[in-house]
């Protein structure tokens, strides 16, 4: 008598079946937990970045700091150097020292300092080294422009998230 090919028992099967969904909705959850992390993470994302404004009929001479990201940006470090050479400071005498050194009368140049902790919310633009509204002349512009050519500025900055970044004037070409 032939003999006739073994079936799981109905319990068996729907046992198996239900530990496979398991796991598959166990797969699936944790998935989408990271998915949501990462969403998270990008959706307060902060993107520093410098811009030269020299060009004759700009409303502001110098140059500014905009946060073209999603987040805030919150500064762990704000450095200047002037001819490759660190400016000594933790605060707004850093860029007192650094105009007299870049021969800049400190009267008609107006600038931005930023502390350990300071933020530039997304959207924001501050001015970080520009010249008064009212000391636009082309001689200052000038001098402003020819010494932003021995200036560098060094931001670090973080997430919300702890994430970090630098942005540097001038960018990296």
């Amino acid at each position: 008598m032939p003999k006739s090919p073994k079936t799981l028992a109905p319990e068996i099967m729907i046992g198996v079946s239900a530990t496979v969904i398991a796991l598959a909705s166990l797969l699936l959850s944790v998935w989408q937990g990271l998915e949501a992390r990462h969403h998270d993470r990008l959706s307060v994302l902060p993107r520093l970045t410098f811009k030269n404004a020299f060009a004759t009929g700009e409303p502001h001479t110098g140059i500014t700091l905009a946060n073209k990201g999603v987040g805030p940006a919150i500064v762990q470090k704000f450095a200047i150097f002037v001819d490759g050479k660190p400016v000594e400071s933790d605060d707004f005498a850093g860029w007192l020292n650094a105009l007299s050194q870049l021969g800049i009368n400190e009267t008609w140049a107006d600038f931005h300092y930023f502390g350990n902790g300071d933020a530039l919310s997304a959207g924001e633009t501050v001015f970080i080294l520009v010249i008064a509204p009212n000391e636009q002349t082309p001689a200052n512009r000038r001098r402003l422009e020819n010494a932003t050519r021995r200036l560098r500025i060094v931001i670090v900055y973080t997430s919300v998230y702890g994430q970090q970044f630098t942005e540097e004037y001038p960018g990296k070409e």
